[in-house]
């Protein structure tokens, strides 16, 4: 059943018709710098919560699951550098994002970095199908 669903995401994402502006955002172009990018988040978001002993940090593992599962499925054979990469990068700049919302000097900077933050994780985890 997770296979079925997980397929029925992925051709979603690669036939329905967007804008140029959709497009930019990541949302509907190739699949896996999307999916990757997210998993990068949520793993920074997992491993953030961790350090700071969110009791959130379970249900995150369990949405970044659910994201490598799907990266897992969108990922050519070839494509696990540029994968990894992706990953990696996105991890590393939503790391920073999190540190600066969290132990910011600027307060206006820190609810900026906190307001993108909740976003991009939003932009993911309202894609994932959820029973």
């Amino acid at each position: 059943m997770g296979t079925i669903c997980i397929g029925l995401l992925v051709l979603c994402f690669t036939l329905i018709p967007v804008g140029q502006a959709e497009a930019r955002d990541g949302l509907f172009g190739p699949p896996l710098p999307f999916f990757a990018g997210c998993t990068g988040r949520l793993s920074a978001l997992m491993e953030f919560q961790w350090l700071i002993g969110a009791p959130e940090a379970a249900q995150t593992a369990e949405l970044r699951e659910e994201m490598v599962l799907i990266l897992d499925a969108v990922t050519p054979p070839d494509g696990g550098r540029e994968a990894l990469s992706l990953r990696v990068s996105a991890k590393r700049v939503h790391w920073a994002l999190l540190t600066t919302a969290a132990f910011g000097t600027d307060p206006d900077r820190a609810v900026q970095a906190q307001r993108r933050a909740d976003h991009l994780i939003r932009g993911c985890t309202d894609r994932l199908l959820r029973s």
